[in-house]
């Protein structure tokens, strides 16, 4: 224990990595409280496979279909188990299901980079430029790893 009065057990979510709310952390710390923050199997540099976590939220979210949470666990999980195609599917899924957010259409606009669709995703990330120009990054990288791509096939 580091001294808090209480302690915080911290699981992240199934959209996401233990980094992606270090700032929740830091204010909890801050408080002080001590923070026991949890990650999933498979997920950031946690033991564990994947596989698993595509098990897991394959059938829960065959049981819940409705969840825009369990799809978005599915769909990361399958892009971090290399599984790019099925995993860009499932993000297309997501992003018509109601509660979709930009987020999820820039994750979708990078599983289909990973399954090598440039034209889909460029056509995402313009959506969601028009919507939120706080993604113009999101963009310029897609187009520095397809010029990237291009130069490597031409070698």
């Amino acid at each position: 224990a580091g001294g808090g009065e209480f302690t915080f057990v911290a699981f992240h979510g199934n959209a996401g990595n233990i980094t992606h709310r270090s700032d929740i952390y830091g204010f909890l710390r801050a408080l002080p409280a001590n923070v026991l923050a949890v990650e999933y199997r498979g997920y950031g540099r946690s033991a564990g496979s994947p596989d698993e976590a595509i098990l897991y939220f394959r059938k829960a979210s065959a049981e819940n279909p409705g969840r825009i949470d369990l799809k978005r666990g599915l769909a990361g999980s399958l892009i971090r188990g290399g599984k790019n195609a099925e995993g860009a599917a499932v993000w297309a899924e997501v992003i018509a299901m109601p509660g979709a957010t930009n987020e999820d259409r820039v994750e979708y606009s990078d599983a289909l980079i990973r399954a090598g669709d440039w034209q889909k995703a460029a056509a995402q990330l313009n959506m969601v430029l028009t919507q939120d120009p706080r993604h113009a990054s999101a963009l310029r990288d897609m187009e520095t790893l397809q010029n990237d791509a291009s130069r490597r096939t031409k070698r």
